[in-house]
């Protein structure tokens, strides 16, 4: 059986100076900087990104102390999409959008964009919409994957 790891989660929303306590959470894993969780808060189901992790020392069961802050749920995702569909990524070529995403950076300029097959709306995902399907998908895109990690998928070969 996998270990449960302890999450004590804060969150504050944007323009707050100081965390507040939300909720704490058993998972089988552990957080990931960055990754967009899902919170109650005094009651409510709120959306927030993973600013700051206190982590135990490795090897050692214990709490993980987790910063969040709320995120707006954006609307950059306007159109029609599948994660299977093949886009242009630069410096790699032709992969799944799913593929593509796994492998973008954590900050992705102004210039990362992904070239869709002619005919779709729209032509290419912008790096706004790239971070709205990276937000929406987060937790199905690192399944499994620590930190660091990347399998090889059919797009390598």
């Amino acid at each position: 059986m996998t270990d449960m790891k302890i999450w004590q989660i804060k969150t504050r929303k944007a323009g707050q100076a100081d965390f507040e306590i939300a909720e704490i959470q058993h998972n089988r894993r552990e957080p990931v900087l960055g990754e967009v969780i899902d919170v109650a808060v005094k009651r409510k189901g709120v959306r927030a990104k993973i600013v700051r992790v206190h982590a135990p020392p490795p090897g050692l069961a214990g709490t993980f102390y987790i910063d969040a802050e709320e995120v707006e749920e954006t609307r950059a995702i306007d159109f029609d999409y599948n994660l299977e569909e093949i886009v242009q990524m630069d410096g790699v070529g032709l992969v799944s959008l799913k593929s593509a995403l796994r492998r973008m950076p954590d900050r992705i300029g102004p210039y990362g964009v992904l070239y869709r097959d002619r005919g779709k709306t729209p032509a290419f995902f912008d790096a706004a919409q790239i971070e709205a399907l990276l937000l929406l998908h987060r937790s199905e895109l690192s399944e499994g994957n620590f930190p660091g990690h990347r399998e090889a998928d059919e797009d390598d070969f």
